[in-house]
Order: C-alpha cells, then structure tokens, then sequence
C-alpha cells in the first residue's frame, strides 16, 4: 500500500491509544491475495492446509 495511505491507518489507530508503525501495515485489493500472502508467509512448499 502507498505509505499516505499507511500512515492514515496508523494515525486511526494512535487516536484509539495503539501505535502501529507504517512499515509493519500491509494493504491488499482483496481478501483472496491476502490469503495468498498469508499461505506464502506461514507455508513451506508441500505443506496441506485444510480450510473448512
């Protein structure tokens, strides 16, 4: 995501009391790339991963 965007997000989160830095805010078009980058991250190659 852009970082004016990022930055939004974090500034949302700091007037609720959290701090959140903008590198670690990660923006995606969709849930399903956001599974894709999720299974990428947490998966090694060959893994099976059931989903109810």
């Amino acid at each position: 995501g852009s970082t004016s965007a990022r930055a939004a997000i974090a500034e949302y989160y700091a007037r609720h009391g959290y701090h959140v830095d903008i590198d670690r805010i990660g923006l995606t078009a969709s849930t399903s790339e956001a599974y894709s980058w999720l299974f990428k991250l947490l998966c090694d190659s060959g893994d099976g991963v059931l989903v109810p």
